[in-house]
Order: structure tokens, then sequence, then C-alpha cells
């Protein structure tokens, strides 16, 4: 359902969101309001601090210089339930000697801090680093990826965790950083994108900064673009992308798509995949997936019993045994491909939906 987004750097680490993708354990609540005799206007100053609450935010003197003589200088500053915005994709990018200092503060004279950042790493890696020294118990991010310590931190209570998809933090973020309080999004709620990439590079030719969504290095081709996230999540929704292709955990006859978590069980995040599908009238959903789930249920279902990443999106469902095309408004599959080797009668008892067979079926390339 379409909502607003509140920019994450307007907010404080207390604050409650009033319309965003679902808050997980533990949300802390605030109020906003106006500083007193300012006016309701555009020039007005905004707090998300509560009432006879103290500030946790570091004084910023902006004559000031930026430059510190050690990263240990440079966080001295931060407070105990400070916010704290991280940067990184996978293990690129991550400041990882500020987070060294960081740590190098102890839990005891630092924690209860609230890290905003795309995904947290692995474990003794990165920002997991803090989580693990009991410095940080709360995360906004759109990925947990397989840091298994913070997974299980946060199925044991042990630590809160705001999912967001990865298209609105990067726009919060930016939108915060513009003084814009809030903004329209219709996924319901950090990185920087590639167009134009080329194989995999030789050993002279490794840059450890030009990587893909899987975090490996790539090479770019004459002419190749690179843009950052508000910009790539702009087209994708905007519907200028052609095809959008994502895999899943389960979908429906109807082609909702469910791809990020099992509760009690898997709890990976959604990433970018709610802003990748946020679209499909304008750019085409397809699905690769393996046909069955390690314990032989089918993925391809009559209804979803995930939460989904996207509702009524998929068009084409690519699996190892077969193709099916989604009838999106009829809420039916047609299977047109079979693997070589499969039959329609394997198909049908792998599947957890009934579908059609087209009057000319292919063998899949």
């Amino acid at each position: 359902m379409p909502n607003f987004g509140i920019p994450a750097l307007t907010l404080s680490r207390r604050t409650n969101f009033a319309a965003r993708p679902p808050v997980l354990p533990r949300p802390r609540q605030a109020t906003l309001r106006l500083f007193p005799g300012s006016k309701a206007s555009a020039s007005a100053s905004y707090s998300t601090v509560a009432d006879g609450a103290i500030s946790r935010a570091p004084r910023i003197d902006r004559g000031g210089s930026k430059l510190f003589k050690s990263a240990d200088q440079a966080v001295a500053d931060l407070k105990a339930g400070s916010t704290i915005l991280s940067s990184g994709f996978g293990l690129c990018g991550v400041a990882e000697t500020l987070i060294s200092a960081i740590n190098r503060r102890g839990a005891d004279n630092l924690h209860s801090l609230t890290a905003i950042l795309n995904n947290a790493g692995i474990a003794s890696r990165g920002l997991s680093r803090l989580i693990e020294a009991n410095q940080v118990d709360r995360l906004v991010l759109s990925y947990l990826g397989n840091n298994k310590v913070v997974q299980q931190e946060y199925l044991s209570g042990e630590i809160s965790i705001e999912l967001t998809p990865q298209g609105t933090l990067a726009e919060r973020l930016r939108a915060g950083g513009a003084g814009i309080p809030a903004f329209y999004t219709s996924t319901g709620a950090l990185r920087k994108w590639v167009l134009g990439m080329g194989q995999y590079p030789t050993e002279e030719e490794v840059d450890p900064e030009i990587i893909n969504a899987g975090k490996e290095t790539i090479t770019l081709v004459p002419g190749a673009a690179i843009f950052d996230s508000t910009e790539s999540f702009g087209m994708i929704r905007g519907g200028h992308v052609d095809v959008s292709i994502l895999g899943a955990l389960q979908v429906s006859a109807n082609g909702d798509l469910a791809n990020y978590t099992i509760p009690g069980k898997v709890f990976k995040g959604m990433g970018g995949a709610m802003d990748l599908v946020s679209n499909p009238d304008h750019t085409k959903i397809v699905v690769t997936t393996s046909h069955t789930a390690r314990d032989g249920s089918p993925k391809i279902v009559s209804q979803c019993g995930l939460p989904l990443t996207g509702a009524n999106c998929v068009s084409t469902i690519i699996t190892e045994l077969c193709v099916f095309q989604v009838d999106r408004a009829k809420g039916e599959l047609l299977l047109t491909e079979l693997a070589l080797g499969a039959e329609v009668e394997e198909v049908q008892v792998k599947t957890g939906t009934t579908f059609a067979v087209a009057e000319h079926l292919e063998i899949m390339e």
C-alpha cells in the first residue's frame, strides 16, 4: 500500500514511524513538534526529542574544522543512545576505522546505539562488531544477509530491527539531508548502481570498488554509467526498466511474490526487492527459482503463506523444470516450456496449484 516515508536524518533514535513498513520488536516513541516560537511554515525547525528529554546528538560547530587527528577523536563526542549512519554495501565501502574507534569506547561507555545502514555485514566485521559487543540495540536496514549472529539476536529478542526497502531507505536519507520531512512512496518504506557491466576482471583489472549486487568484482563496458540509489530506484519505480528478475521463496498463481523472510526461521530482509516489483505494469517481473524448497514443498502455490514482497506483480516464473506465464488479471498459470527430460506429470506433482498447458509446449533453451 502506498504511504508516506519519513526521512531518517530528521529523526531521533526514539521515533516511532506512523507510516512505514512493519516495525519489528521494541519500537521507541517520541513526539514530533515545532520548537517553541516557530511558525508552521517551510522554514520552521523541527525536533523529535520528547519533552523533558536530553538530546543525545553531538553539538555541531558549523564553522569548525571537519578534520580530526584520529578516528578516536572523531567519535569522542558520541553519546550513549545516539544514532549512527554507516556507509557500505556488503563488505565494500565499510567505515572499519571509525567502527573500530567506536568499539574501543566499550559498551559501558557507549551503548544503546541505533545504527542506520544498508546491510549488517558478516560476523565480526563492520557494524556487526558493535552489535556483538552490545553497543547497538536497534538497526534500521534493508537487508540482513548472511549474518547469522545478528539474525539469531533478532530471533531471540536481543536486538530490534526496522526493515526498510532499499530504495526507500536511500530516499529517506536523501530527503532528510535536503530538509524534507516526509515523502510519498509506493513501496511502503545504499548503494551505487551500474548500467553497462562487463565481464569479470583479470587480476590487473580488479577494482574492489566496482562490484555487482552479489558483491563480485566486475568491469565496465565503454559508455557505462554509475549512479546513486535514489536515481536507480527512481528508474525502476518509474517503470523505466524493461525487466526485473528476482528469486523467490514462494510465488502464487496470481503473481504474488514472497522472497525475504520465513517467520521464526529465516530473516534476511527485502533489500531492494520491494522497489524492484513496485511497478509491474511497466516493468516485467520475472521470478527464477528452484521448483521446490529444500524440504520438497512446492514454491509455486495457490496462495503465498509467507509475508509478501509484492502483490500481483509476477508475470513469468522460470524453474529448473519449466516456464510458467502468469495471467495476473485472472490469477491463472500457463505452462509454456518444459526442460529437456521433464514431464508435465512431474511438474503437476511438484506444483502447489493448478495450471493450464499451452497448446504448443516448447522445450526450454
